[in-house]
């Protein structure tokens, strides 16, 4: 684990995304090295600037929930998982979409109109339970 671990950081230092992405990673769940979020989030960052998509989301996610020394900051933790949307990673792409469809029910809301967020659910009585296994 260790070789792997001085290979990734050799490539990382060398500017390669995927690699700081991969030592972030290495750093969050202390493989190959004592776990720390700071180094974690530093080394996220570092790829997410470079353009890694999955970075981006991690940084998102770190942010989000902040722990292991990492502070918990919602603002930067949607930029960054709306970075990561825009750059076409799946989960992003996701959660941004229901974000955005959260936001449009709200004005909906607002303005008198019934939510649509749960419109295409069924009602219990809908629902045939003789067909579950």
């Amino acid at each position: 684990l260790r070789l792997a671990y001085n290979h990734i950081r050799d490539a990382a230092h060398s500017g390669v995304s995927e690699a700081m992405h991969d030592l972030g990673v290495a750093y969050r769940e202390g493989l190959g090295v004592d776990a720390c979020g700071v180094t974690a989030l530093e080394w996220f960052g570092r790829a997410a600037e470079a353009g890694d998509p999955d970075a981006c989301y991690e940084m998102g996610c770190m942010l989000y929930t902040g722990g292991r020394g990492v502070a918990a900051d919602k603002g930067a933790s949607r930029k960054w998982i709306e970075r990561a949307s825009e750059l076409g990673q799946p989960s992003a792409v996701k959660i941004a979409h229901t974000w955005r469809e959260i936001a449009h029910d709200e004005e909906r809301r607002s303005r008198g109109e019934p939510s649509m967020l749960f419109q295409d659910m069924k009602s219990e009585e809908d629902i045939d339970l003789s067909k579950v296994d």
